[in-house]
């Protein structure tokens, strides 16, 4: 053989670098992420729980109070859900003393974050469902200015279900890269 064939069939080749201080980077990413959007997401629901309380309170009938009632027990349901399980876990991993640990831990949150944006369709939207049903009903009736108004909140459930989804993605990507480095399985 060729000299250069000898070169390129015989030098080792060493693994990629593991850079820490960019997968720290990442991991102060997901926390500050995860911490605004916990913060957002409880204020809404507390806001919604408020509204649709007041709104079930002041209702003219029992009918009337059905819909804001179950809305608000569903905000309320998914402002706990988020409050309890939406926060990342502790870590007690320190990246100077074991990578492994660290990156390990990091890897965790990405997974666990990840099932919640994958679920949302059934614990975030999920439990408001049954409230919009019953006021659209009792505001409009089996119509079609009722229906118009569940396509137009169930467009809305899309546009949330899909927003979600691609950060998912985003953050698989992240958890597929520590993967790749023999940090986990891929999920």
């Amino acid at each position: 053989m060729n000299d250069w064939t000898d070169v390129w069939t015989d030098t080792e080749v060493d693994p990629p670098a593991l850079d820490l201080d960019s997968f720290q980077q990442q991991a102060n990413r997901l926390q500050h992420g995860v911490v605004q959007r916990n913060r957002i997401e409880i204020a809404a629901g507390v806001f919604v729980v408020v509204g649709f309380s007041m709104g079930g309170v002041l209702a003219p009938t029992p009918g009337a109070a059905l819909g804001p009632g179950l809305c608000a027990l569903g905000g309320a349901l998914v402002t706990a859900f988020i409050y309890l399980r939406g926060t990342l876990g502790p870590s007690n991993a320190d990246p100077s003393a074991d990578t492994a640990a660290y990156l390990n831990a990091h890897r965790d949150e990405l997974r666990h974050q990840i099932k919640l944006m994958r679920w949302v369709p059934l614990w975030y939207l999920g439990p408001l469902v049954p409230g919009v049903i019953a006021t659209v009903i009792y505001d409009f009736g089996l119509t079609a200015t009722g229906a118009g108004y569940l396509g137009v909140v169930a467009v809305f459930f899309l546009g949330v279900t899909w927003a979600n989804h691609l950060a998912a993605n985003k953050l698989q990507t992240e958890h597929n890269a520590l993967s790749a480095l023999g940090f986990g399985d891929e999920i």
